[in-house]
């Protein structure tokens, strides 16, 4: 099945689940709908509703970025891990004694990452690296020597993740990280 130009409209009909937007919502597809109404209708098929809303999202002039515009993905991961003295031990950490405390330690870790997309015209845009990369380099790890034994694995499995981030930061992203501990 292909969607045609004419089924734009379909794209864009009004939905029940409308009813439950908030205010801010209602008026960015209002804004959507009145763009899209704007843009010539053409002879093009395509695949899926994605693809025909992909192409009629491209067609937006407000949508596009100009000469001198980039897009930006700012990440940041603040985590909170309580540490046992062995388990600290084991990880390399050095341990932080207290009279008062009760043999734990707390890590406060935060995790940021800032990707910019190409200053080129056509270059990639950060979106597309941070998700397209990611991507890419579990499937390289599957298709490797470095692949886990076994079937379906999670992101968390280190022997996923390890070899994922590795491969992230060859390509220019890369996660910096400070932490800093307390006695609990």
């Amino acid at each position: 099945m292909f969607v045609d130009q004419e089924s734009f409209c379909e794209l864009l009909a009004p939905h029940r689940a409308e009813a439950s937007f908030q205010p801010e919502q209602q008026e960015c597809l209002a804004w959507l709908r009145a763009q899209a109404a704007l843009v010539e209708p053409t002879d093009a098929l395509y695949p899926t509703k994605l693809d025909a809303l992909t192409a009629l999202l491209e067609c937006i002039p407000m949508l596009q970025f100009d000469e001198q515009e980039r897009d930006m993905c700012a990440l940041q991961h603040d985590l909170e891990i309580i540490w046992t003295e062995t388990a600290a031990r084991e990880a390399g950490l050095r341990w932080l004694r207290s009279e008062s405390g009760d043999g734990l330690m707390l890590e406060r870790r935060v995790s940021r990452m800032i990707a910019f997309g190409s200053e080129k015209k056509d270059g990639d845009t950060a979106m597309a690296r941070t998700v397209g990369l990611t991507a890419a380099a579990g499937v390289e790890l599957m298709l490797s020597d470095q692949r886990p034994p076994g079937g379906v694995h999670i992101p968390t499995d280190a022997a996923v993740y390890k070899p994922v981030l590795k491969m992230l930061a060859d390509e220019g992203l890369k996660f910096q990280e400070e932490s800093m501990y307390y006695v609990v």
